[in-house]
């Protein structure tokens, strides 16, 4: 009955509003929710542009704010047909239930979507396991993307850089039988211990180029990346300034590395990494 009552909703949608109706109810919450662009930050946006580079898919999101007025109720119907039309489901269910309850909740849930569509719609079966392992691009080696988009804020000071490592697939103590445990994300972070003070000295204190200056190791996609992000309003600071900036702090920690490796103290540090 749940199942039932929270899908009726998706199916009752009512397409004839007025447009007064239909602004407050679609128009601004997408506007507030997801375009929200003249609120973010550099920083925030060069992050977002990182991972469409990896997705293969670019969104333009002043484009799509300037379009969002000619937005209708067709468009809102039409999107909501195709989605039900060819769709998978994968139930988790958890609480005080036995497999067979588990079993009719889900065929409740799959018969709500079939019948309920105003095409009608096709459930798709795939196995999930290899579906939830989502393919990404692998960023070239010695390559810089730049993306450069119109400000939708003329007036933000502000600039953004965001350079991304991909360090390798996450290793996992999960389903993957083929990987070992935790290995690379437990060295990713330590090398995030290792440089995120190095790192804020140098872009932030010496270098002045920002009042956000920080370095993160991070999952995404089942691919573990290390990022080096800089915020800043340094009229003579700009973007190129602060990317170029960003290569010559990484040579500089590559160069302490390998030299610490060298010493006695770096040799236990490479010995206390390996039985982590």
């Amino acid at each position: 009955k749940v199942i039932e009552s929270g899908l009726t909703p998706c199916f009752k949608l009512n397409f004839n509003q007025n447009e007064e109706h239909f602004n407050a109810t679609t128009r601004e919450p997408i506007r507030k929710e997801y375009l929200n662009v003249k609120n973010w930050m550099p920083a925030q946006l060069s992050r977002r542009y990182a991972k469409m580079i990896q997705d293969e898919y670019l969104f333009d999101y002043p484009e799509a704010l300037a379009k969002i007025d000619s937005l209708s109720q067709s468009d809102v119907q039409e999107l909501r047909d195709n989605f039900l039309k060819d769709i998978s489901i994968d139930c988790s269910i958890m609480g005080n239930v036995v497999q067979q309850q588990s079993a009719e909740y889900a065929e409740i849930l799959k018969n709500k979507l079939v019948t309920g569509a105003v095409s009608g719609s096709t459930i798709v079966k795939e196995d999930r396991l290899d579906a939830y392992i989502n393919p990404v691009y692998k960023l070239p080696q010695d390559t810089t993307l730049v993306i450069r988009q119109k400000a939708e804020n003329p007036e933000e000071p502000n600039s953004g850089v965001t350079s991304q490592f991909q360090i390798g697939p996450i290793e996992s103590n999960g389903p993957y039988t083929d990987r070992l445990p935790y290995t690379r994300y437990v060295l990713a972070t330590l090398l995030g211990l290792m440089m995120r003070e190095p790192c804020f000295n140098y872009l932030r204190t010496q270098q002045q180029l920002g009042y956000v200056a920080n370095c993160f190791e991070e999952e995404y996609k089942d691919i573990m990346v290390f990022n080096i992000l800089v915020q800043g309003s340094r009229a003579d600071a700009g973007a190129f300034v602060i990317a170029e900036q960003h290569d010559i702090f990484v040579e500089l920690q590559y160069e302490k590395f390998v030299n610490q490796s060298k010493s006695d103290e770096g040799k236990q540090l490479c010995r206390t990494s390996r039985s982590l």
